[in-house]
């Protein structure tokens, strides 16, 4: 007991027979049955069961026993009669513990609550059994997990796992289009009550390789046999791209920038910048003037029964029901008429999301390590989709994401989609860009202007990482 002793344990409600080692678990079935029938000075020991555990049958049952096989146990005592609802711990801290429902385990009427610790000390591991009097008594750990027998994620609600069923992946049917056709859809009627981001940026890095000088001695490493991974070279900024766009296309700033320190050099320019970028979002903050609606504006929000949002019908009782006139804080335009709830609800938009494709797996590891932490007004804020994939990171008003949840598929294969004649795209913000003006030289005619907008247009370019190993090279 001592090997697997933790604070949590102490709860009179996780009972213990001590000194039962490798049986924990038969004496924790037996005491569940059985303690009631015993001196409540001796159910703790092991010998105070020592005539029921004759009962059982241990025909084929290795010692210690293991979850895989509790099924053989009840298999063999079918008398019981009972169901063993298995438990497992996950420990936290040195004082803390989450315990969570694992499974269910036979068909008896009569149910057990079994607790199962695992510890590492010393390179082994240690387990042991408990029997769970009382659930109440230990509900402040307990943690249930709900799991999706399809993608095996975990669900803390089964209305949340019922959900999820309903859209997971694996269980959608897939129709795809027929042969020669495209998708497309209504722009203004999928935006009719929609509250699109007024601001969001666009960026993207360039790296180099850093070749790291590291000698490993095989010979010592192959001696004791085991595995391991050499680090050979890592990959550095060497040049960013950054544009801004607003809701209507408008391009509103472009940087770009090759050198020395580019990763530093790209989170100055952030800061550089923020403020107007905040100021733009909401200039038409100010309450809207009912003069500047058109008289069909005007008889649609007087007209208006319902909060176009919710659905929620108006009340001029209810402060969180009257109607508001809603505009949009950039533009200055009218939007719908809506409660006062959702009218708080859609306000003004408090971050700036920027898009990287593959930030996920590539660029936030290189933000990561060139952001300065002690120089953010707000401490940067994270969220991991796995070990090792971020699906966004906070730097003060900004909220780098990745665009390839949105677009799952390679830049080269969305750019040629853009070329699909049925699309009819022609790049509006390519051709507001003045750093791609300044390529296009005055002095060259059509035709060769054509050649470098299809070049630039037609896919993802080839970038040579083995050769840019410095920035002057780039600059060639």
């Amino acid at each position: 007991m001592e090997d697997i002793f933790h604070p949590v344990l102490r709860n009179n409600s996780i009972f213990k027979v001590y000194q039962s080692k490798n049986e924990s678990f038969l004496y924790s079935v037996l005491a569940a049955m059985y303690s009631s029938k015993i001196d409540y000075r001796l159910f703790h020991q092991v010998n105070a069961y020592q005539k029921y555990k004759k009962l059982l049958n241990t025909k084929n049952l290795p010692f210690p026993i293991k979850n895989k096989h509790i099924s053989l146990f009840l298999q063999n005592n079918p008398t019981l009669n009972i169901k063993i609802r298995l438990f497992n711990s996950v420990v936290v801290s040195d004082t803390n513990m989450k315990i969570f429902e694992h499974r269910k385990i036979g068909t008896g009427r009569k149910v057990i609550n079994i607790l199962f610790h695992k510890t590492y000390k010393d390179k082994k591991s240690y387990y042991h059994y408990f029997w769970i009097k009382n659930l109440n008594n230990i509900k402040n750990t307990i943690k249930k997990r709900f799991v999706c027998v399809v993608c095996y994620e975990r669900f803390s609600a089964p209305t949340a796992l019922n959900r999820h069923m309903l859209t997971c992946n694996s269980m959608t049917t897939e129709v795809y289009p027929k042969e020669k056709s495209f998708v497309s859809f209504d722009d203004k009627k999928a935006a009719k009550y929609a509250s699109p981001i007024s601001i969001m940026g666009f960026a993207d890095f360039e790296t180099k390789q850093k070749f790291i000088n590291k000698e490993v001695n095989l010979e010592n490493t192959l001696g004791k046999m085991e595995s391991f991974t050499t680090r050979t070279c890592s990959h550095e900024i060497v040049s960013f791209s950054l544009i801004f766009v607003d809701t209507n296309g408008k391009l509103i700033f472009e940087k770009t920038f090759c050198g020395r320190n580019a990763g530093q050099f790209f989170f100055k320019t952030l800061d550089k910048i923020e403020e107007r970028l905040l100021l733009l979002i909401c200039k038409n903050k100010s309450p809207f003037d009912t003069k500047s609606l058109s008289s069909e504006e005007l008889e649609r929000f007087y007209n208006a029964k319902r909060c176009e949002i919710c659905h929620v019908p108006f009340d001029n009782a209810d402060r969180l029901r009257c109607k508001n006139l809603d505009h949009c804080h950039y533009s200055n335009k009218y939007r719908y008429a809506s409660c006062t709830m959702c009218n708080l609800l859609n306000r003004s938009q408090n971050h700036i999301p920027v898009y990287f494709h593959n930030f996920g797996s590539y660029d936030s590891k290189l933000l990561l390590n060139a952001i300065d932490k002690n120089a953010t007004r707000i401490p940067p804020k994270f969220l991991f989709s796995n070990i090792q994939k971020l699906r966004y990171l906070t730097y003060n008003s900004y909220k780098f994401k990745d665009s390839l949840e949105h677009l799952p598929s390679s830049l080269n294969k969305l750019v040629s989609e853009l070329n699909n004649p049925h699309q009819n795209h022609n790049f509006p913000i390519f051709h507001q860009s003045k750093i791609i003006k300044t390529f296009l030289r005055k002095n060259e005619t059509v035709e060769m202007k054509n050649t470098k907008i299809k070049l630039l247009t037609g896919g993802k370019g080839l970038y040579p990482y083995s050769l840019c190993d410095d920035a002057a090279v780039m600059k060639k």
